[in-house]
């Protein structure tokens, strides 16, 4: 297409619809006995929100279990639940994070359901806090290893900026005529209870959930439920936790989560880390060569967890070579890297390669790739500008979908990259501090990982734009 003709270019919102592969899946299994302690679950998961889960010691931990905070989950990116293909069978390990007696009220599992194919994926990897139209069905374990399934469909409300507030005592209602048999058992002692799912089609082309607790190996407690609708189980799936012991303010943990059967749809490229997106610039002192700086962000991993950091370039002949080497910042989570007396006189491929050391010592390469182009040369003098500012994620009156979520701005997206631009300019509130969840005061600690949380979703909206063009925020 014919670039614009006009000097500078602000915004234009284009629809452009998100296509999506997929494939049958093998069995997915978690790793987090692989991963070393850090507070990010991984690339195929989505914590709402940073400061909210750990892992640690091979577990997954809900570090937040107050009232004022609840439901809190981890989204899984890398799978979707699709049971008009078949029937699923999901199981988690789940136990208090700190041990001790559970509040009466608390609950843990498995978060389904969550909006569907028609909503982007990164909208369903934001439920939690609140239920809302598209929130998906709850299958859970109760503090006395009762096991239930319960509505998060049904509430909604709020005001336009953030969701916050413990729930009403009728939210999260457990759903009627689902058939519960077993006793349970007392938690005590912080036992760990093996949870297991299953989805199967009905004759009448609905579908029957059974959910069944087992502790030392025997049943304890089964909750069945059929007559669901197929948008009423589709979409994402996650893990949930709500509340925790009466002695800790933290929730619960997770060990070893799979799920399998013709039911679960692969998505390996929605895997999101451990570089998150980049941002860089060209510049130069006239007359004289060009610098080229690169900022790579990253998930809250540990400094000990990067081994080393490269910025590579491919050449003619596809082969990769290492322009800059970075260092990890670990206040921001980012890898900056600068190259002196670039030449642009062409668009140049390159990646980010990260050596990152698993709990065994062994190491793991990742790559990030994207694009530097050539410096504009246009005849006329043009300069395309893309402006993007003052970026709103949540309007109000909560529903887990484009009703109320901006986010992505897939719009803005497309109608940014179909002009062309060469230079994209944000000219400030790229987050809102209170934009979805509250804002954190402290501690310092904290308050950086919950900046971090709405930072990252900026990059997640914008970073195939920011891979390939220079940005400036």
């Amino acid at each position: 297409m014919k670039r614009p003709t006009f000097p500078i270019f602000l915004l234009i919102l284009l629809f452009t619809p998100i296509f999506c592969s997929s494939l049958s899946a093998q069995p997915f299994v978690s790793r987090w006995h692989e991963e070393p302690d850090r507070q990010w679950p991984g690339a195929e998961f989505n914590a709402n929100r940073f400061q909210d889960w750990r892992l640690a010691d091979g577990r997954l931990e809900c570090l937040e279990g107050r009232p004022r905070s609840p439901v809190r989950t981890v989204i899984l990116l890398t799978r979707e639940i699709d049971p008009a293909r078949g029937s699923l069978v999901s199981e988690i390990s789940v136990s208090p994070t700190d041990g001790g007696k559970e509040r009466g009220d608390g609950w843990a599992g498995i978060l389904l359901g969550i909006g569907g194919p028609e909503i982007d994926f990164r909208i369903r990897a934001l439920v939690h806090d609140k239920p809302a139209t598209d929130g998906g069905v709850l299958a859970v374990v109760s503090a006395t290893g009762i096991v239930s399934f319960r509505d998060f469909t049904s509430g909604g409300g709020g005001g336009s900026w953030a969701i916050s507030g413990a729930l009403k005592k009728d939210q999260c209602a457990q759903l009627p005529d689902q058939v519960m048999t077993g006793l349970g058992i007392d938690c005590d002692g912080g036992e760990v209870v093996r949870l297991r799912l299953t989805i199967e089609p009905e004759d009448a082309g609905t579908y029957l959930l059974i959910l069944t607790a087992r502790a030392d190996n025997e049943v304890v407690s089964t909750a069945t439920l059929g007559g669901f609708s197929l948008d009423q189980v589709d979409g994402s799936i996650g893990l949930v936790s709500h509340l925790g012991p009466k002695q800790s303010q933290k929730g619960h943990a997770f060990v070893h989560w799979t799920i399998a059967g013709p039911a679960s749809v692969a998505y390996p490229e929605r895997a999101f880390g451990p570089v998150l997106g980049v941002q860089y610039s060209l510049s130069r002192l006239a007359p004289g060569p060009l610098t080229w700086k690169l900022t790579a962000q990253l998930p809250p991993i540990s400094a000990d967890e990067l081994v080393a950091a490269r910025l590579e370039v491919e050449d003619i002949d596809g082969n990769w070579r290492t322009v800059a080497r970075g260092d990890f910042e670990p206040l921001s989570r980012t890898v900056p890297f600068r190259v002196e007396a670039w030449q642009a006189d062409g668009e140049t491929p390159f990646r980010v390669a990260l050596d990152l050391a698993q709990r065994t010592g062994a190491l793991t390469t990742h790559h990030y790739q994207g694009s530097v182009p050539a410096e504009p040369t246009d005849p006329d003098g043009t300069f395309v500008i893309g402006l993007i500012s003052c970026v709103k994620n949540f309007t109000g009156n909560l529903q887990w979908n484009r009703n109320s979520i901006w986010f992505p701005h897939s719009e803005v997206a497309a109608g940014v990259a179909a002009c062309e631009p060469d230079l994209i300019y944000s000219a400030g509130d790229q987050i809102y501090e209170g934009d979805i969840t509250p804002a954190v005061g402290g501690p310092p600690d904290v308050m950086l990982l919950d900046y971090q949380t709405k930072w990252v979703r900026w990059l997640w909206a914008f970073g195939e734009l920011t891979r390939r063009i220079p940005t400036l925020t």
